[in-house]
């Protein structure tokens, strides 16, 4: 186990510097407003409070994305009809536009990277990572 994790640890960064380019490419959202937005996209409607949360950023760093995100007209801020101090955060069709564009550039690096693999070859990865993404969800209900 030690080793395999050192392994990764070792491997993920130069992974994620040879994937940014392509996966932000045509996107003029820096990664960290494109995470919320991402987050937005999965969650439909959050307050500024669960956004920061999920984002694992202060409220105040969570604000400023906000804000630099509905300028730009990508997300919108709603009073909730129950509770009046409480703010909604969702995504506008713009937004949505940007969150697609993402997604179709992973998806298309994807595809790139995999293309020489067999069928038998492209399920290992996808199982493991599969692994990993249920591991998360499982520390992040435990907290």
């Amino acid at each position: 186990m030690q080793k395999a994790a050192g392994e990764l640890a070792a491997f993920m960064p130069k992974f994620f510097r040879h994937m940014y380019p392509y996966i932000f490419k045509s996107i003029k959202v820096p990664p960290s407003q494109v995470f919320a937005l991402m987050t937005l996209e999965e969650e439909k409607v959050c307050t500024l409070s669960s956004l920061s949360k999920k984002l694992n950023v202060s409220p105040p760093t969570a604000s400023g994305l906000i804000d630099r995100l509905a300028q730009r007209g990508y997300v919108q801020r709603q009073q909730d009809e129950k509770d009046r101090r409480v703010v909604n955060i969702s995504l506008t069709s713009t937004g949505d536009i940007v969150v697609k564009r993402f997604r179709n550039n992973i998806l298309e690096k994807w595809k790139s990277l995999i293309k020489t693999f067999s069928p038998s070859e492209r399920k290992g990865p996808l199982s493991f990572i599969k692994q990993i993404l249920r591991e998360i969800e499982r520390d992040e209900k435990e907290k």
